[in-house]
C-alpha cells in the first residue's frame, strides 16, 4: 500500500452554539504535563485517505470546544482534552486533498 505524508489534519467539532465547524490542524498536544507538540504533517497515511484528528484514548473523532483552554478541544466520547495549532505556512506547503 502506497503511503504519503498526511499534511494538515481535519478536525470537525461542535461549538457552544451546537454548530459543526471544521478546522485544518498541523500540530496537536495533550494537556497532560510534559506533553509535546506532534507535527501532524509528517504522519504517513495511505494514498487516497483523508487525515483527521482522532482521540488517542478512545479513538473517537467527536470533538467539542468545551475545553477550558484557548485552542483546546474536548473529546465527546471520553472528555480527553487536546490543544491545537495551525501553521499557515504548512497549510499552503502541503496539499491534503489528493
Amino acid at each position: 500500500m502506497e503511503m504519503k505524508e498526511a499534511g494538515a489534519h481535519s478536525l470537525t467539532y461542535m461549538n457552544y452554539k451546537g454548530e459543526f465547524k471544521t478546522e485544518m490542524v498541523t500540530h496537536v498536544s495533550s494537556l497532560n504535563s510534559g506533553a509535546r507538540w506532534i507535527d501532524l504533517t509528517k504522519v504517513k497515511i495511505p494514498v487516497g485517505k483523508v487525515a483527521f484528528v482522532q482521540c488517542p484514548t478512545c479513538k473517537s473523532d467527536n470533538w467539542t470546544d468545551d475545553s477550558a483552554h484557548m485552542q483546546g478541544y474536548a473529546c465527546g466520547g471520553c472528555d480527553y482534552e487536546i490543544l491545537l495549532h495551525t501553521d499557515e505556512k504548512l497549510l499552503t506547503k502541503v496539499d491534503n486533498n489528493v
